[in-house]
């Protein structure tokens, strides 16, 4: 549908201050593909600048499409809107419909380790382009073009609407992850897949059982197997695969620890036709081995997906469904109000806020249960930050880490859940980091009139591994929701933990 209003930029300090507006005209259209802008700070100075894709004039034809006209890579001041740098974007030629020669999206890149440089990048499902810059002496120097057009056909139509910049070689500088396709620092091709566009793709320490960053993609090219694949980052090998024809992975999978039960990250899919979940097929939760953990749960709602996010201060993500955030397979951790969301640790306390766009307004939604240990925010993880950075430009992936957090730290997990006769029970997860094994008392309290069985229970864990159990609360002593809280004191620390339990009636 055509555009029925020029797309606006804004600028606004962090405590709603006003600072400018840019208005790119009708030479830009709205959209994921047609206005990308990204945010950073390029110059070394402390203050963000903007990049943004921006066109001239009026070139709008009788559909009222754009398919002429200029259009400019630019970088304005991001405390006054003025203009730093433009270079022409790249080019239209070889892609020829229109619905190909719209994808365009923008990264930043530190492609010598330490100097964020811009990308710029068109195609995503046939030819597809790359041009990267350094912002330097109030110009836009280019380092390096990539375009497929004379590499093999397993380099054509890899693209994904995300473009991540990270380093998977260990070598200090990062490569370029066009979807199924990863371009080496210097814009050369690393590897690719050849399995086509995928829909989704995360990327982080999956399995910290092996080394090194791994990826998890789904396919949304039909495909005869690996439509979900975990891939190693470095080398594009695939490690683990669905072994069935898949016809179309949808974009809104997951990549999260959401499972205390078993180790590292896992990844959610789900096959599509039309554009509605297709319930004869999937969706599928996998373990980071690749072990299958359910196919078509039956409790989880029909739909494309749910959101994760680190709230109640455990090591695992919660998962935010519609307007409740709730344990993967227990309760309702906290109701709220959530419209189209985006999540990110905005205030460094290691948890994300909830920000949510509402008619008129903007809201950030935070945890108000206190954090048991102190961690370095999520944001200062490279790969974390690039995500958060990328979702300016929707197609809303939840950020990754590039470490997995119960892998570094001692867990404690509690989750409402019933058991087979319907009775409240409280599973607790104490989990060991893969260096050092845990062990010490676990004590819980229900508060007065609440009895729990057992309340107290030693563990030693060996690294890596988890202990399991379930507790009972005693018929009669739950007439109403319950904070069950939970203390593990350790040699060197202690932790703790809570949930809220609700009786069944």
């Amino acid at each position: 549908m055509p555009s029925p209003d020029t797309y606006k930029i804004e600028a606004y300090l962090s405590d709603g201050t006003f600072l400018w507006q840019h208005d790119l005209g009708w030479a830009i259209e709205r959209g994921i593909w047609y206005s990308p802008y990204i945010v950073c700070d390029l110059t070394g100075d402390g203050k963000a600048e903007v990049a943004a894709k921006i066109g001239e004039g009026d070139p709008r034809g009788p559909d009222g499409r754009v398919k002429t006209g200029p259009e400019w890579l630019v970088v304005w001041d991001g405390m006054t809107g003025k203009e730093i740098a433009r270079v022409p974007w790249p080019d239209r030629s070889g892609y020829g419909e229109y619905s190909r020669t719209s994808r365009n999206q923008m990264a930043v890149a530190y492609l010598d380790g330490k100097t964020p440089c811009l990308l710029a990048l068109r195609g995503t499902y046939c030819r597809m382009k790359v041009d990267a810059y350094q912002l330097r002496n109030g110009k836009l120097e280019r380092l390096w073009r990539y375009d497929n057009n004379n590499l093999p056909g397993t380099y054509w139509g890899q693209g994904e609407h995300f473009t991540r910049a990270l380093d998977v070689d260990g070598d200090g500088r990062d490569e370029v992850m066009l979807g199924s396709a990863m371009l080496d620092d210097n814009g050369t091709p690393l590897w690719t897949t050849g399995l086509g566009h995928n829909d989704f793709a995360y990327v982080g320490d999956i399995n910290p059982r092996r080394p090194g960053l791994e990826i998890f993609y789904g396919i949304e090219t039909r495909a005869e197997k690996n439509g979900m694949c975990l891939v190693d980052a470095a080398t594009g090998k695939i490690l683990w695969g669905h072994d069935q024809p898949t016809v179309h992975i949808h974009g809104a999978g997951m990549c999260a620890d959401i499972d205390p039960t078993v180790p590292g990250l896992e990844g959610f899919g789900l096959d599509c036709l039309s554009k509605k979940p297709d319930v004869r097929n999937g969706p599928w939760l996998w373990a980071a081995d690749g072990t299958l953990l359910w196919f078509d749960k039956p409790v989880l709602p029909k739909t494309f997906s749910f959101t994760p996010v680190y709230w109640d201060a455990d090591l695992q993500k919660e998962l935010l469904l519609g307007g409740k955030i709730c344990d993967y397979d227990g309760g309702v951790v906290q109701n709220l109000a959530a419209g189209s969301v985006v999540i990110a640790d905005v205030l460094g306390d290691w948890r994300e806020e909830i920000i949510a766009s509402f008619p008129g307004e903007i809201r950030i939604y935070t945890t108000t249960i206190p954090a048991a240990d102190r961690r370095v925010c999520l944001m200062q993880d490279r790969i974390y930050q690039a995500d958060a950075r990328m979702n300016s430009m929707g197609y809303y992936k939840p950020p990754m880490t590039s470490y997995c957090l119960e892998a570094e730290s001692p867990g404690l997990n509690l989750t409402a859940m019933t058991n087979d006769a319907g009775k409240p029970v409280c599973r607790v997860v104490v989990s060991a980091p893969l260096r050092k094994g845990v062990a010490g008392v676990v004590q819980l309290d229900g508060g007065d009139g609440v009895k729990l069985s057992p309340d107290q229970f030693a563990v030693d864990v060996k690294p890596g591994e988890r202990a399991i159990r379930f507790v009972e609360i005693q018929a009669g002593s739950l007439s109403a929701p319950r904070l069950i809280r939970a203390t593990l004191t350790l040699k060197d620390r202690v932790l703790r933990g809570q949930v809220l339990i609700v009786r069944k009636k």
